[in-house]
């Protein structure tokens, strides 16, 4: 059985279902070098290659509107 989660993205308001996974989010578009603003729910999709997991597409989620889906 595998467990997915579907929660509301916060910049486009809409429902995504993936893997839930909290990140240190790291801005590096400021000039003074790289800022860690905090840990972030996100919803993600993830390939494997070689032992090596990518990322494919990243959402950041509502905490409050978490809701488990099983598959």
């Amino acid at each position: 059985m595998k467990y997915q989660f579907k929660a509301k993205d916060l910049k486009t308001g809409e429902w995504v279902t993936g893997d839930l996974a909290y990140a240190n989010v790291v801005s590096f578009r400021r000039k003074d070098g790289c800022k860690i603003r905090g840990v972030k729910p996100m919803i993600v999709e993830h390939n494997i290659h070689g032992g090596m997991l990518y990322v494919t597409n990243r959402h950041f989620v509502d905490e409050n509107t978490l809701v488990l889906v099983l598959n």
